[in-house]
C-alpha cells in the first residue's frame, strides 16, 4: 500500500470515529494557580463513567443528566474533588481547581510537585499530542534533583532512570554517549534524539549520532520511552529520548536566571536566561551559555557556546505557534587513546597534541497547535538541522608513535536535513467511555556530505583540506528520503483495563554518490599506487511495524503495563563507507531488525513511596559489530564492521524511591530521601552471519554490563537541599569476540566493572542560589569506553576528583 493511500485511509477513519449524539459534560482541570493537571481522572457515578484529563487538562464525556449524579477527580498531590452535578454543567465547560494535600508545604509551591514526582515520574496515558499508554516511560524533572547541572553531569541527571550506560569523553558535557538494555552508548545512536519534540541527531536515519546537547540548565524535563518508542517516533530499537525546554513565565514581561560555574582544571561556565510574557498574545525564552576549560589531561581544552530562542504566539483561543532556534557551536583538543599499561601507569598522560574535534549545529523549527474542537487537536511541527562536524588528526593506533611532519587525516560532515511531522489526536466516545485515537504523518528528507582527505602536519585546529577538489580518501554525498505514517489508539474498556494497539508503515530510501581511494604503500611509507572506485547505490525498503500495549489498574496510583512492538534499524552512512586504519567495512553489511516487550508495575503511595518493577525482552537480529578476522596475505590480524549476527537481551530493571520522613511527624524539619535504581541484564549472540566468525556465539554483546546499580540519598531542610550518589557499573566487553586479553591498539578488551560516587549540595534564599558539587568523590580511576576512532583511539580515561561551585541570581 503507497504512503498516499495509507494516510487517507487514516483521516478516513477518524472522520467516521463515532460522535455523540447524547448530552457532553466537559471541563478542564487545573490547580489552583491554573496550571493544567494533565493525566487526572474524572469519574462521573454511579453511572461508571470516566475520562483521563489530555495535556491541556481537558477532558469530554459522555454522560445524559439524571438525579444523582456525582463527579470525582483525582490526581496524585491533590485532595479528592467531589462536585454533585446539576443540568446547569452541561451547558458551559466546568473550571475544576483541585488543592494539594494538607500535609505538602505550602509556603513554597514547588515543594508539592516534589512530592508527587521524586525527582522522576511517569508520563501521563496522554500527554500533548502523544499516546503513552501501556509503555514503559520515564521523565526526569530537573528542578526535582540536586545536581552539577553545569556539567551536564549524566550519572546524575539519568540517575534515577533504569539502566542506563554511560560513555563519559569529556569534563563538560560537550557530547551525550548513553544506551540502556545491550545498546551501545556511542553519541546515544540507539535512541530517537529530539529536542522539544523535534529531531536533534545528525541524521535520523543514516547517522542517528547526536553531537549537540541541550544544556541541562536549560531544560525543564527529559522524557525517555522505551520498547514499544518505535511505533511512534521511528526505527530505533533505545526508543525515544526527548529534551524539553523551559517553558516562559507568564506573571511578568521580563525575568532572568543567570548562573555562574567554576571548578577543577580552568572550568568556566556562564549560563544566562531570560523569560517572559509580552501582553496575553506573546511569550518568550531564550537563554546563551558559554563554557570553557583545560581538562585534567594535556591537550584536553574547549570552548563552547550554545545559544536558543523560542516565541509563543497565542493567535487565537485555539491556534498557537511556537517558533525556535537553536545554535551550538564548540571547538575541543582531543588528548586520543592510552594503552592498558599506559593507562594503569598513569592515566593522565597524552601522546597526541594535534587531534581537534569542532561541530556546529543549527536547529530552526516551527509547530503549530490547533484545538480544531474540544475533542480533536492538530499538531504540524516543521524542521531543520544545518550542522557540521569535523575531526582532525590521528587515527593511528595507540601504541604507534605520532610523527610530527606526517599529515593529519580530516574527516568533514556537512548535514543539510529538514523534515515536516503531522499529528492528529481524537477524543471520541463509544459505548459511554472516552478513548483516544493518534494518527500522524511524517516526511523526512536527509542529505549528509561525507569528506575524508588529508590536511596540514600542524598542531593548529586548520580544517582545510589539503587537496580540496581530489581528496586522498573518499567524497561522498548521501541524500536519503523517508515517508512514515502510523496511527495507536487507545481503548478503554473500562476504569481499570485498556488495551493500547499500534501500527507504522516506513518508507525509506538511502542513496549514495562518491568516490573512495585505494592507495598502497611501500615498507618506507611511500605511496605506490592509488586507485579511485567511483560509487553509487541507490537502496529502497518499504515494510510495517506493528504493536500493543495493555494497562491494569488494581488501584488508584498502581498500575501494571505490558506491549510488544516490532523495531527496524537501518545501516547508516558511517557503516557503508569511511577509511580507519582500525577496522574494516563489510561491503555487503544490512539493515537490522527485531522486536521488544516489557512488562511492569509501578505507582506510589502519595508523599511516602514511588516504585517501577519491569522485566523486559528484546530479539536483535542482523545486528551490527565488530569482529577480529586474520588477513591472509601479511597475516596480520584485523577488526572487521558486519552483521555480526542476532542477539537476545532481557532482564530485570527496578527503581524505588522511599520518603524516609513520612515516618516522622509531619513538621519535621528535614526531609529525607533515599533511591534505588538497578538493572540486571543478559545480552548475548544467539547464532553468527558466518562459519567465519561462529565463535562468537554463546558470547555477551558488546557494551552490555550484567549490572548497572545507582543508589543514592537526596536531604532537604529549609533553603538546603543534598544530594549523594553512588554508581556501580559491572565489567563490558568492547567486541563480539569477548576480547579478555590486552591488545597493543587497546581498542577491544574488557572495560572492567567501576564505581563512582557524586555529592552536590544547593542552598537557595529569595533570589540567590549556591551550588557545590564533587564529581568522582572518592576519585576512583576508571574508563568507560574504548574508542575505534575518535577521540582515540584506545582507552579514554574518565575523570579524577573534580570539584565545582555555581552563584545563581534570578531576578
Amino acid at each position: 500500500m503507497k504512503p498516499r493511500a495509507v494516510l487517507y485511509f487514516l483521516l478516513c477513519f477518524v472522520c467516521i470515529l463515532p460522535a455523540s449524539a447524547q448530552q457532553l459534560l466537559q471541563g478542564v482541570v487545573t490547580d489552583e494557580q491554573g496550571n493544567p493537571l494533565p493525566g487526572a481522572t474524572i469519574e462521573v457515578s454511579p453511572v461508571e463513567r470516566f475520562a483521563v484529563a489530555d495535556g491541556q487538562g481537558h477532558f469530554v464525556l459522555e454522560v445524559p443528566y439524571q438525579e444523582g449524579l456525582v463527579l470525582k477527580v483525582e490526581f496524585v498531590g491533590m485532595e479528592l474533588l467531589t462536585v454533585p452535578l446539576r443540568p446547569g454543567h452541561w451547558q458551559a465547560p466546568l473550571q475544576l481547581r483541585m488543592k494539594a494535600k494538607e500535609e505538602m508545604l505550602a509556603e513554597v509551591e514547588v515543594t508539592a510537585a516534589r512530592e508527587q514526582t521524586f525527582g522522576v515520574r511517569s508520563l501521563y496515558s496522554v500527554e500533548g499530542v502523544a499516546i503513552y499508554e501501556g509503555k514503559k516511560t520515564e521523565v526526569v524533572e530537573l528542578q526535582d534533583i540536586v545536581a552539577n547541572l553545569a556539567t551536564n553531569n549524566s550519572r546524575q541527571i539519568f540517575g534515577r532512570i533504569q539502566g542506563i550506560n554511560i560513555w563519559e569523553s569529556d569534563m563538560a558535557g560537550l557530547q551525550l554517549g548513553i544506551g540502556t538494555r545491550g545498546l551501545s552508548p556511542k553519541r546515544t545512536a540507539n535512541f530517537n534524539t529530539r529536542q522539544n519534540g523535534y529531531d536533534m541527531s545528525a541524521d535520523a536515519l543514516g547517522y542517528p549520532e547526536s553531537y549537540y546537547v541541550p544544556p541541562a540548565e536549560a531544560l525543564e524535563r527529559i522524557e525517555l520511552v522505551k520498547g514499544a518508542a518505535s511505533l511512534q517516533y521511528g526505527t530505533q530499537f533505545g526508543g525515544m529520548l526527548n529534551f524539553v525546554m523551559k517553558s516562559p513565565r507568564t506573571d511578568k514581561p521580563f525575568h532572568i536566571d543567570t548562573r555562574q560555574t567554576i571548578g577543577s582544571w580552568g572550568f568556566w561556565n556562564s549560563y544566562t536566561g531570560v523569560d517572559g510574557a509580552l501582553g496575553t498574545k506573546v511569550k518568550y525564552f531564550t537563554f546563551y551559555q558559554y563554557k570553557q576549560g583545560n581538562g585534567w589531561r594535556p591537550n584536553s581544552q574547549f570552548h563552547s557556546h550554545t545559544a536558543h530562542t523560542q516565541w509563543h504566539f497565542d493567535l487565537s483561543k485555539r491556534l498557537h505557534l511556537r517558533a525556535e532556534y537553536t545554535h551550538m557551536q564548540y571547538l575541543a583538543k582531543q588528548p586520543g587513546g592510552l594503552m592498558d599499561a599506559t593507562f594503569e601507569q598513569d592515566p593522565s598522560v597524552s601522546f597526541r597534541n594535534r587531534n581537534w574535534f569542532a561541530v556546529r549545529w543549527n536547529l530552526p523549527a516551527l509547530m503549530l497547535d490547533y484545538r480544531a474542537s474540544d475533542h480533536t487537536t492538530l499538531n504540524l511541527r516543521a524542521f531543520a538541522n544545518l550542522s557540521s562536524r569535523q575531526a582532525l588528526g590521528v587515527l593511528l593506533p595507540a601504541y604507534k608513535a605520532d610523527d610530527p611532519t606526517q599529515n593529519r587525516t580530516l574527516i568533514r560532515d556537512l548535514y543539510r536535513n529538514w523534515g515536516v511531522e503531522g499529528r492528529l489526536l481524537h477524543d471520541y466516545k463509544l459505548k459511554g467511555r472516552s478513548h483516544h485515537f493518534l494518527a500522524g504523518v511524517r516526511y523526512y528528507h536527509g542529505l549528509t556530505y561525507k569528506q575524508q582527505g588529508e590536511a596540514d602536519a600542524s598542531d593548529q585546529p586548520r580544517f582545510e583540506y589539503l587537496n580540496p577538489h581530489d581528496l586522498e580518501k573518499s567524497d561522498y554525498q548521501f541524500p536519503g528520503r523517508n515517508v512514515a505514517v502510523f496511527a495507536e489508539n487507545i481503548f478503554f474498556l473500562n476504569k481499570r483495563w485498556s488495551i493500547t494497539p499500534g501500527i507504522r508503515y516506513e518508507y525509506i530510501n538511502t542513496l549514495a554518490d562518491g568516490y573512495y581511494k585505494l592507495r598502497a604503500y611501500d615498507a618506507a611509507g611511500n605511496l605506490i599506487a592509488e586507485e579511485r572506485v567511483d560509487e553509487s547505490f541507490d537502496l529502497k525498503r518499504a515494510f510495517w511495524l506493528g504493536g500493543i500495549g495493555i494497562t491494569f489498574r488494581p488501584a488508584d496510583n498502581r498500575e501494571l503495563y505490558a506491549n510488544a512492538s516490532q523495531n527496524y534499524r537501518a545501516v547508516t552512512f558511517s557503516d557503508l563507507r569511511i577509511d580507519n586504519p582500525n577496522f574494516r567495512l563489510d561491503p555487503n553489511i544490512r539493515d537490522e531488525r527485531g522486536y521488544s516487550t516489557e512488562i511492569g508495575f509501578r505507582g506510589q503511595l502519595p508523599g511516602r513511596f514511588q516504585w517501577d518493577v519491569s522485566l523486559f525482552y528484546m530479539r536483535y537480529n542482523n545486528r551490527i559489530g565488530f569482529v577480529t578476522l586474520l588477513d591472509e596475505r601479511i597475516y596480520n590480524e584485523y577488526r572487521f564492521k558486519t552483521n555480526v549476527g542476532d542477539s537476545q537481551h532481557y532482564g530485570l530493571e527496578l527503581y524505588g524511591e522511599y520518603n524516609l520522613a513520612s515516618l516522622w511527624k509531619q513538621n519535621a524539619t528535614w526531609q529525607w530521601r533515599l533511591f534505588s535504581s538497578f538493572t540486571y541484564a543478559e545480552a548475548y549472540y544467539l547464532s553468527a552471519n558466518s562459519d567465519t566468525w561462529s565463535r562468537i556465539e554463546g558470547n555477551r554483546v558488546e557494551f552490555a554490563p550484567r549490572i548497572i546499580w545507582r543508589a543514592g540519598l537526596f536531604a532537604e531542610r529549609g533553603p538546603w537541599r543534598l544530594s549523594l550518589q553512588h554508581n556501580y557499573v559491572s565489567e563490558q566487553f568492547s567486541d563480539a569476540d569477548n576480547t579478555s586479553g590486552r591488545v597493543a591498539s587497546a581498542v577491544v578488551g574488557i572495560i572492567p566493572a567501576y564505581h563512582v560516587t557524586d555529592l552536590s549540595i544547593s542552598y537557595k534564599r529569595e533570589r540567590w542560589t549556591v551550588e557545590g558539587s564533587v564529581n568522582n568523590l572518592l576519585n576512583q580511576k576508571y574508563f568507560t569506553n574504548r574508542a575505534v576512532s575518535y577521540p582515540g583511539p584506545g582507552i579514554i580515561p574518565a575523570d579524577p576528583r573534580s570539584f565545582f561551585l555555581t552563584l545563581g541570581i534570578s531576578l
